[in-house]
């Protein structure tokens, strides 16, 4: 097998289309470009190779990583405004500010607005995206280890109405809205699940 190994290319500082190369597959180890803009690049500059980009420290430069995962998603799934055609939202939220702010890097509430839109009940469960229907991580008790385990459940009990009638089941509603749902993982990993 022939790999072509590309590394430290920092097209953030000047652009470099590589030379033709006879390889099985490009391996990409980090600091190609910031953001997802290398993803983007390899994809123009090897549209026929598989490609395994490993990010570096430059990736995360100058940008939300959340930020870019949900645009990737969105872009993929087709959406053009979540704000419009995601139907539930489940995020980590250890702290209350990491579910504002996830909110704001998914694009469903302008930078500094989260506050004020959920205060205004958008993220209610009878809001236009309902969001931690079960109460969130701490009204569960924070399970540790199963923080994902917990979002993945929910979502799938108001997608199926596994929950009681008038519980924390948004069956019905889900079921008559377009779109899908989204969620973030955590620590430094986000994860956007698009379900259609």
């Amino acid at each position: 097998m022939k790999i072509r190994i590309l590394s430290d290319l920092h097209l953030e500082f000047q652009q470099w289309s590589p030379p033709k190369a006879d390889a099985d597959v490009v391996v990409l180890a980090g600091d190609i470009d910031v953001g997802i803009r290398g993803v983007e690049w390899a994809r123009r500059s090897f549209p026929s190779s598989p490609v395994v980009y490993v990010p570096g420290n430059h990736e995360f430069y100058r940008c939300h990583m959340q930020d870019l995962a949900a645009r990737a998603a969105y872009r993929e799934a087709g959406i053009r405004d979540p704000r419009k055609e995601l139907t539930q939202l489940e995020v980590h939220d250890c702290f209350s500010i990491t579910e504002l702010v996830t909110i704001e890097d998914l694009g469903l509430s302008d930078p500094g607005r989260a506050v004020a839109d959920v205060l205004d009940g958008r993220y209610d469960v009878d809001g236009t995206i309902p969001c931690q229907t079960d109460g969130g991580l701490k009204c569960c008790g924070h399970p540790v280890g199963a923080s994902g385990l917990r979002m993945v459940t929910n979502i799938i009990c108001n997608c199926w109405g596994a929950g009681e009638a008038g519980s924390w089941s948004i069956h019905a509603w889900a079921e008559s809205q377009p779109g899908g749902v989204a969620y973030n993982g955590v620590a430094a990993v986000s994860i956007v699940g698009l379900l259609r």
